[in-house]
């Protein structure tokens, strides 16, 4: 990106000179010419999980309060009086603490280098992951859906979104049981994008 803008920049705005915004053009494209591709990529690597690591844990901070009884989320106070309280709160937070482990773990067992390195455990993560889906995310979110307040057609979405979850995983699951890793990988993150995108 920053060597894409100083081309830009360079294109656009230099001078009889040989200057760039009063600095000089080798000044300017020096972090260009510094940082070689395979170094480029590396930080790119290095920016993305950071960033990655950097949004769970502001996710899973702005989670604690859903597992707190005393002072209750915000989103569960606007719909307290909701038929079955007790099971609607407990399911509340069987999908926040699924949610908090799948969307890490699929983002790492979408990762190449972990699953080059790592067999076993992708396996076993994969494992855990497809279960924490299958058994408490999607069930949860699927009594969740009987209880929003914006009408029957977002309840229908909702439904639609925990089915299309749980076709996706149980054939990303068959797809690596039957060696087709490729499908496999397709599954998984056409689930991951469809999950993050709601």
């Amino acid at each position: 990106a920053y060597g894409a803008l100083m081309a830009f920049i360079t294109e656009k705005r230099m001078r009889s000179d040989g200057e760039v915004l009063g600095l000089p053009l080798v000044v300017t494209l020096a972090p260009v010419l510094l940082v070689s591709a395979p170094v480029s990529a590396v930080l790119t690597r290095w920016a993305s999980l950071a960033s990655v690591a950097l949004g769970f844990a502001l996710i899973a901070h702005a989670s604690l309060p859903y597992f707190d009884d005393e002072a209750l989320h915000p989103f569960i106070l606007e719909r307290l009086g909701v038929p079955h309280e007790d099971l609607w709160i407990r399911a509340v937070e069987v999908h926040v603490a699924a949610a908090l482990f799948s969307l890490p773990a699929c983002l790492l067992l979408l990762s190449r280098r972990f699953t080059r390195r790592f067999p076993g455990a992708h396996r076993w993560l994969g494992r855990a992951a497809g279960l924490a889906i299958l058994c408490a995310l999607v069930p949860s979110g699927a009594y969740l859906a009987f209880f929003v307040q914006d009408g029957p057609l977002v309840t229908v979405g909702f439904l639609a979104s925990a089915a299309i979850t749980a076709v996706c995983m149980v054939r990303a699951v068959t797809t690596a049981r039957a060696g087709d890793l490729a499908r496999h990988r397709r599954f998984c993150a056409a689930n991951l994008n469809r999950a993050t995108s709601t």
